[in-house]
């Protein structure tokens, strides 16, 4: 008996798309893996894009004069014009980190001074400064606090070397004072190098903003002479008013540790009471590395009020 075998349109498209298959060499595995490629990839490209939206965010312009420069750096505000125009050797812009979670409250002030090589304009030379700071200042629990990094310029616009003026910092501070919501018996100022030397002179000069001052491998500038000592002698009296905490490194060839103790002795003389120095034996002009981890700094620094 023959039986008789009938192709209906279901089977038949089947047996189309089988033999279309075979002639185009279509293989279902290698189909199945690019798919699962093309979702990593799709997922990998939206990845970088919130990196790019993330990393923009950042550099995002607050108002007309803060830009977010780094993680912990602080954020980069501009001083008055006006308050500007009257300085020679200071940069309009410098750093500013405000305490985290800060509601408008009267708080510390911690002015930092850099040294010789941070001069001039190019903020990414002076961005390192605040996140050592403000990370003792964290570590040992001693804010909030706000911390402040100026620029000194690398030249006057007469083209002599720029310096540390208290004149012009006596003008930094008001304008700091102006804008941000600073306790003013506990306004604290350190600097390394020529920022130490800067501490001298501003402190020498004008004890009377300072609940404290602390010095780093600071130099007496030209005032290092015998000659100079009525200016030594006059910023000891005025820095026994104030309690003064200088650091130093005895193998230091850069600024010798003979300045700071020289200054001590000075201020001790003078009826300073509250004069301290520490040479680190075997530390050179690098002591800011020890000094700004120590909690000894935080410490004192921090324990002092304006009387």
């Amino acid at each position: 008996m023959a039986f008789r075998t009938e192709t209906t349109p279901v089977v038949a498209y089947h047996l189309r798309k089988e033999a279309k298959r075979k002639s185009s060499g279509f293989n279902p595995v290698m189909t199945h893996r690019v798919k699962i490629m093309m979702k990593k990839l799709t997922v990998l490209f939206a990845l970088t894009l919130v990196g790019l939206s993330s990393s923009i965010a950042q550099e995002k312009v607050a108002g007309s004069s803060s830009i977010n420069f780094q993680e912990n750096a602080g954020v980069i505000h501009t001083m008055d014009p006006l308050l500007q125009e009257k300085t020679i050797c200071l940069s309009p812009k410098y750093f500013v980190s405000m305490p985290e979670g800060h509601k408008g409250e009267k708080v510390p002030l911690l002015i930092y001074l850099h040294g010789g090589g941070s001069k001039g304009t190019d903020l990414s030379k002076i961005e390192h400064c605040i996140p050592r700071l403000r990370y003792g200042i964290d570590k040992f629990d001693k804010g909030p606090c706000i911390v402040v990094v100026p620029q000194c310029l690398a030249k006057t616009e007469d083209g002599t070397r720029a310096r540390w003026r208290p004149e012009d910092l006596n003008i930094y501070l008001k304008n700091l004072t102006n804008t941000l919501p600073v306790d003013p018996d506990r306004v604290y100022l350190t600097g390394n190098s020529m920022g130490g030397s800067g501490s001298w002179a501003w402190g020498g000069s004008n004890p009377e903003h300072f609940a404290a001052i602390a010095p780093v491998s600071g130099g007496l500038g030209s005032r290092d002479s015998e000659e100079a000592n009525p200016t030594i002698e006059a910023w000891a009296q005025n820095l026994a008013t104030v309690p003064v905490y200088a650091f130093a490194g005895e193998k230091d060839d850069v600024v010798s540790p003979e300045n700071s103790k020289r200054m001590i002795a000075a201020i001790q003389k003078a009826g300073g009471a509250q004069a301290k120095l520490t040479v680190y034996p075997d530390a050179g002009h690098g002591a800011k590395g020890i000094t700004y981890k120590s909690q000894e700094f935080y410490d004192w620094i921090f324990s002092k009020t304006r009387k």
